[in-house]
């Protein structure tokens, strides 16, 4: 499921300091036809990666790349945040079920890639999480071995044995448990191993250690000498639509960061068999409420318990009824206590504002994010009010920047303009 985060910030760190990583990038495979991103963000907002493993035996005819009606064999959403240094990390299991943008009933989410390529597969994991997708990044497994050989291999401590064969995909997998030097072949087989007691929640931390490794080998001082032979393998294994720009400021940023901040988890659910169209078939169905919650706190940086101990006034600083009712409603659904809504002194406001009433400003800073998710670029003003615990932390004063973005308020709120 990392095969694709690792490589883009092991080109990012190897470009950069060998080749130049805008002129290199803009070598890179660039995907079919003229894919861009779904959405280009802003420089302060979440970055949403769909990363592709593809599915090298099955569904054939596609090229290594995975050109062709090849299924996907691993999906992964990776959502960078640039304002809290934190990466997200969703694994959406291959059988997930799911609907596929212009196909009749559910189907596997693995299958959108064949169906349609990496942008059907974009749109299909945009419409099941609800978040935008911005770009993907598709790699094939063989490259992802030669880069774990250019580096001299992993140290790892394998803390089992592990034996899976799958002739479909091509896939033998034997390791014995103990502290060992994975090279690239054994690495691969490494990340591809499901079969935990827990079933991937063991993969997703297996996973997580072995990337950790990775990072850690990566920036050893002896792999410099190796930039220029990880450069060229990445430009033959990794394929995205991401802008040469895009991906030196993304890179730069995970490069940057302590694995720590890292959060991995994969899509909560449950297997079953279903029966569509005819045909009976192991299922991934997934947990609605619960994977809202999961979405919520890796895609979209919203922790909805720590939300709920601020508490919030939200006054209309402008003549158009309906705002702060409006707004109001928008920071309760990501779990703050709204305290009252009200009117400010004034009905000239034109840029919304946050009046930070407490001596350190982490509520304001949350209230901040809440409200740039809306659009709105809020300024922090301090307005100490020391007071009993459990008072309001933060006062947000509606401005007329907020009014395109409400739609139509409405006057029922009980304020008056």
């Amino acid at each position: 499921m990392i095969l694709g985060f690792v490589l883009i910030i092991v080109a990012v760190a190897a470009l950069s300091a060998v080749l130049g990583a805008y002129n290199f990038m803009k070598t890179l495979n660039p995907g079919t036809g003229s894919l861009e991103a779904a959405q280009e963000p802003a420089p302060s907002e979440r970055t949403n990666i769909l990363i592709l493993g593809i599915d090298g035996g099955v569904n054939g005819n596609g090229d290594k790349l995975g050109r062709g009606p090849k299924r996907s064999d691993t999906m992964v959403v990776v959502s960078v945040d640039p304002d809290l240094k934190k990466v997200g990390v969703l694994s959406i299991p291959r059988d997930t079920r799911v609907r596929i943008p212009g196909r009749s009933g559910y189907d596997k989410i693995a299958h959108a890639h064949a169906y349609g390529g990496p942008e059907l597969a974009m749109k299909t994991v945009e419409e099941f999480l609800g978040v935008p997708i911005h770009y993907y990044a598709r790699a094939d497994f063989e490259g992802f071995a030669k880069i774990i050989d250019t580096l001299g291999g992993i140290e790892m401590d394998v803390e089992k044995d592990m034996h899976y064969e799958d002739p479909a995909q091509g896939l033998k997998i034997n390791l014995k448990a103990g502290r060992q030097v994975l090279d690239g072949d054994k690495a691969l087989q490494f990340v591809r191993y499901r079969q935990y007691p827990n079933g991937d929640i063991g993969r997703v931390r297996a996973q997580q250690k072995f990337f950790a490794a990775v990072i850690d080998k990566f920036f050893q001082m002896k792999t410099v000498w190796k930039l220029p032979s990880l450069a060229s393998q990445i430009k033959e294994c990794l394929e995205t639509n991401m802008d040469p720009e895009d991906m030196v400021r993304l890179g730069s940023i995970l490069a940057r960061m302590d694995t720590n901040s890292i959060e991995m988890a994969m899509v909560p659910g449950r297997d079953a068999m279903i029966t569509d169209k005819g045909h009976t078939l192991s299922y991934w169905v997934a947990d609605k409420p619960e994977l809202q919650k999961v979405v919520d706190r890796l895609l979209r940086g919203i922790d909805k318990d720590a939300n709920s101990l601020i508490k919030v006034d939200v006054l209309n600083g402008t003549g158009v009824a309906g705002l702060a009712r409006a707004l109001a409603e928008r920071l309760a659904e990501e779990g703050y206590t709204i305290n009252s809504v009200g009117n400010f002194s004034t009905q000239d406001i034109k840029q919304t504002r946050i009046l930070n009433h407490m001596e350190d400003s982490d509520a304001a800073n949350s209230v901040a994010r809440a409200l740039r998710r809306q659009g709105i670029q809020a300024r922090i003003y301090r307005d100490v009010k020391l007071g009993e615990e459990g008072d309001v932390k933060v006062t947000v004063v509606v401005g007329e920047d907020f009014a395109e973005k409400a739609g139509d308020g409405g006057t029922e709120d009980g304020e008056t303009p």
